[in-house]
């Protein structure tokens, strides 16, 4: 049965997951991996090894402790990180930069208190086999989805809504906290995503199977810009 219409908002029950916990799920998920190939070197080299000892948990520690600084969470694009280029190791991919830069932007909004926040939605429950219709906190725009049964979760429609005011979005990630633990989107299929919509303007963005996710997850969606137009 299609449940049309269903205007689902957040429950007090639901696991919402903090800037901190979501930028350090980044790290584990997306820049871990980006630093790969750095690994072999920066964990163990005495001077260099500011992702010592290699493992993921204590590397996060000690790549906000190493000394000189190897990132800059203030502006996270000038982090030597980032920056340093070919060296006595190969340079960043551009895929592995890009996973970087993502999570120290995340950085920044868990620990520099004057940054920019993102727009936290829900979290809410998708419903399966029914139009789900989640407010986005500026009068009359809307996220629609509508969920099916899948191997994960599967939004075969997701669409953008504005009402009486047109609205600006940039880069929706979508993540869940099953039993505590996040689980973002694998992919990050919106990184790239800069919309304008006008006054009652409509944007459909297609279907999606976000394999990492279930079905029965609660959904939280981190809108990197989201402003009233």
């Amino acid at each position: 049965m299609t449940l049309v219409g269903c205007d689902v908002g957040p429950s007090s029950s639901d696991p919402v997951v903090t800037p901190a916990e979501l930028a350090r799920a980044t790290f584990e998920t997306r820049a871990w991996t980006a630093l790969g190939r750095c690994v072999q070197c920066h964990g163990k080299t005495p001077t260099i090894d500011f992702l010592a000892p290699g493992t993921v948990d204590e590397a996060y520690a000690s790549v906000f402790a190493f000394q000189p600084p190897v990132v800059d969470v203030t502006t996270p694009g000038s982090s030597l990180l980032l920056t340093m280029g070919q060296h006595r190791g190969p340079a960043l991919l551009p895929a592995e930069a890009s996973a970087l830069l993502g999570w120290l932007e995340s950085e920044r909004t868990a620990r520099v208190p004057a940054a920019q926040s993102p727009t936290l939605i829900g979290p809410f429950q998708p419903q399966l086999d029914a139009l789900t219709v989640v407010e986005l906190g500026i009068p009359g725009a809307q996220l629609r989805v509508v969920a099916a049964p899948f191997a994960g979760l599967y939004l075969s429609k997701i669409e953008l809504v504005a009402g009486a005011t047109g609205f600006h979005l940039v880069h929706p990630l979508f993540v869940a906290k099953p039993g505590g633990a996040i689980v973002l989107d694998d992919l990050d299929r919106f990184r790239d995503l800069d919309l304008e919509l006008a006054p009652g303007e409509t944007v459909e963005l297609g279907a999606a199977a976000f394999l990492p996710f279930s079905s029965t997850d609660p959904l939280t969606i981190y809108i990197r810009t989201l402003e009233a137009r």
